[in-house]
């Protein structure tokens, strides 16, 4: 079928709000109002704001027009980069997620997202890339003030399809899951010390003191000639987004007052941040840190006396340390490991070499 002549271009204005009506799914839990709220309030949080752009995919010769072929939001982000035995300190990078790939229906099958996609490469890696064509006239709009970066990461829906838009393609990362049964939880109390319950006003502080613990990760990976890695660096942002996005949805939602509490610390390094999905009724883990399987339980078990008032049935952790579950299992706890099968993690890498393995690649990287 004839594919018309498309550029990519920075979204205006007018353009990221007629995707953000194509977006829209009338059999979803929200109203159309309610979806347009939504974006209203996430995009003016710190983690979005100034950082989020969006991209139309548009019939070339016609830049503005709202007859938009293709979308795709980027958000920027750092990621930690792993050094070698020479400089084992890692280094900061930025980085790119991805979110909101749409074609509208009637445009579907015809190569749109493929060639956004493929396009986008160009304009988000570093000058330095061979993949960058920010100076070429392919076609491309330049946005000189968004800023480049060393990689990109998306989540998909569609195996992998993203692999084959474009080089160096968006390439699926270990995608694994766990789920405990909150009631199978609760019926195993642990025995534990002291917990202190996370709120909103914490999450900075965990993750300053996570980002801590990752670069000492990293550089005893690199003294120890491991194969290189990165990590998506936490800054609290990401969680007070996604917990600002569980409680828009909360207020729609559920008949039971909101959490106080969206995480648990046991010590300086066992900890997690959890929020809600209520579409799903199942409380996620945004980041885990834990050392053995039985703190592990302690933190499981003080989430399940959240996710049960909040009427949810299970408990999500997404690339969890399958030794972690021992305890778990050595209790008769309901708990389930398995390959995800939505939601596949994909990074492409602008730097050189091959891409490093994802470390700590959990939920509070998706958005």
């Amino acid at each position: 079928m004839h594919r018309m002549e498309a550029t990519l271009v920075h979204a205006t204005s007018q353009q990221t709000r007629a995707s953000l009506l194509h977006r829209y799914d009338p059999d979803g839990p929200i109203t159309l109002p309610q979806h347009i709220e939504r974006a209203d309030v996430l995009g003016k949080l710190s983690y979005a704001h100034n950082k989020q752009l969006y991209w139309a995919l548009v019939p070339a010769g016609n830049p503005i027009t709202e007859e938009i072929l293709s979308t795709v939001s980027t958000i920027v982000r750092k990621v930690l980069i792993q050094g070698t035995g020479e400089s084992p300190a890692p280094s900061s990078h930025t980085a790119f997620s991805i979110t909101h790939v749409y074609t509208p229906k009637e445009l579907r099958k015809k190569g749109y997202a493929t060639k956004m996609m493929a396009l986008l490469h160009g304009q988000i890696s570093t000058p330095s890339s061979r993949y960058n064509t920010q100076k070429e006239q392919d076609g491309v709009t330049p946005v000189e003030t968004y800023p480049t970066g060393i990689l990109s990461f998306l989540y998909s829906g569609v195996g992998d399809f993203y692999s084959r838009c474009g080089d160096p393609g968006w390439h699926i990362q270990t995608s694994t899951e766990v789920y405990w049964d909150v009631e199978s939880v609760l019926s195993h109390s642990p025995d534990h010390g002291k917990v202190d319950y996370l709120t909103e006003d914490d999450f900075v502080r965990v993750a300053q003191r996570d980002a801590l613990l990752l670069t000492e990760e990293l550089t005893t990976r690199a003294r120890n000639n491991q194969p290189q890695a990165f990590a998506v660096l936490p800054t609290g942002e990401e969680f007070a987004w996604l917990v600002a996005r569980s409680r828009f949805y909360g207020k729609i939602l559920s008949p039971v007052p909101l959490p106080m509490h969206w995480g648990i610390q046991l010590d300086d390094n066992n900890f997690a941040i959890w929020f809600i999905d209520y579409t799903k009724h199942e409380l996620q883990f945004l980041r885990t840190r834990c050392v053995d399987g039985k703190k592990l339980m302690v933190m499981v078990h003080a989430a399940a006396i959240v996710a049960k008032q909040q009427g949810c049935q299970k408990i999500l952790a997404w690339n969890l340390n399958e030794r972690l579950l021992d305890e778990s299992k050595l209790c008769g706890v309901d708990v389930m490991a398995q390959p995800r099968r939505k939601n596949l993690a994909a990074v492409a890498w602008y730097g050189s070499g091959s891409c490093p393995a994802w470390i700590t690649s959990e939920k509070y990287g998706w958005c």
